[in-house]
């Protein structure tokens, strides 16, 4: 977000940035690698982030320390499960921080939030060649009861829980249709149950700002979710840019019984 701030405060649109990058630099840029380092679906250099305040006169020793702070916070998925009690305890200690917060906000783009996926969604995505337990010596079925349990918090009236996504989650396949449709069908469930916050952006709707990376936001820290793992930012100012995200993307979301619509339209697409 602090790139953002400095291309906002510049002035500039994200093709006149990278325009700039490249002509100061030398270095060829595209305004969407430009969207990307900015949405956090793609880790920058430090060369990325020195050209970068120099395009926008910006004193790079600042944004140097956002991005090593970041940097620092920044864990793959393998490194977490390297660890002593591997993916286990790492989901373990999910639940136990996540019990603790008053209040979990989650955002998605083409994938169903975990916090409202079925086992059977979970365990497809898990065995997926391109899913993030490639190579990790992951127990999936162990893993997916981990997820389950932490899904307690659905259930808590006391706990605010939000889920937000973009339309193509329900479109776009990453498991079979039959699992998909059983997916669809709960989700659509629990846009109706009392006391959760279950949205859908429609893809027709015009989001005011979408990331491009999903993210979880919990009362005063936020954890995107990047392709090789998560990033943690616990800054103030950026944790609050991302509450205003959050209510933007719910200002834009339909729920209720309109998500039960748009979950019927996308099943009745589904093959086979």
């Amino acid at each position: 977000m602090a790139l953002r701030d400095t291309r906002h405060r510049a002035g500039m649109t994200g093709a006149e940035m990278a325009a700039s990058i490249q002509r100061l630099s030398g270095r060829r840029w595209h305004q969407t690698k430009v969207s990307k380092l900015e949405g956090g679906a793609q880790w920058p250099t430090e060369q990325d982030i020195r050209d970068w305040a120099a395009a926008v006169d910006a004193d790079p020793a600042r944004l140097l320390g956002f991005w090593q702070r970041a940097q620092a916070e920044y864990e793959t998925w393998q490194d977490a499960h390297r660890r002593a009690g591997g993916a286990g305890a790492y989901q373990r200690n999910l639940a136990v921080f996540e019990a603790r917060q008053d209040r979990i906000a989650m955002f998605e783009t083409v994938i169903i939030p975990g916090m409202v996926q079925t086992a059977d969604y979970m365990r497809a995505l898990l065995v997926n060649p391109a899913g993030p337990a490639r190579g990790a010596g992951v127990d999936v079925d162990r893993l997916v009861a981990q997820r389950i349990d932490r899904q307690a918090v659905l259930h808590d009236r006391a706990r605010r829980v939000q889920v937000v996504m973009l339309e193509a989650a329900l479109w776009t396949l990453w498991v079979p249709p039959e699992v998909m449709r059983g997916q669809l069908d709960w989700l659509a469930a629990l846009a109706v149950r009392p006391g959760l916050e279950v949205g859908v952006v429609p893809s027709a709707v015009v989001v005011p700002a979408s990331p491009l990376a999903g993210f979880a936001l919990y009362d005063d820290v936020v954890i995107i979710e990047l392709p090789l793992g998560d990033q943690t930012l616990s800054d103030p100012g950026q944790v609050a840019q991302y509450e205003e995200l959050m209510a933007e993307l719910q200002g834009a979301a339909v729920f209720g019984g309109a998500v039960g619509k748009l979950t019927r339209a996308a099943a009745t697409n589904l093959p086979g």
